[in-house]
């Protein structure tokens, strides 16, 4: 008897599995959002499309670059500067 409710049991726990919603990967999620925003947004395939084959895609990832870069030195500029008045006052007191 306890036999057979072991094996009920095994067999219960893998209809459980079964029943469970599988979860989806953070992967597999995204991939399905941008599925269904492609789809409500006609013609952005067209558009991403277009832009991939466009000559100025390179120019466009070196400009971002350089921005990117010359904020990046901008704000290092300004902790020191800000840094280097902390200093100074607190020489002051």
């Amino acid at each position: 008897m306890w036999e057979q409710m072991h094996k009920a049991s095994a067999v219960d726990s893998v209809f459980e599995q079964i029943k469970k919603k599988q979860k989806l990967s953070v992967l597999d999620k995204t991939k399905k959002d941008w599925g269904e925003f492609k789809e409500e947004n006609n013609g952005l395939d067209e558009q991403l499309d277009a832009y991939k084959k466009s000559p100025n895609q390179y120019l466009e990832k070196v400009s971002f670059f350089q921005r990117a870069d010359y904020r990046e030195s901008r704000m290092g500029l300004q902790a020191r500067r800000s840094r280097d008045c902390t200093k100074s006052v607190v020489a002051l007191l």
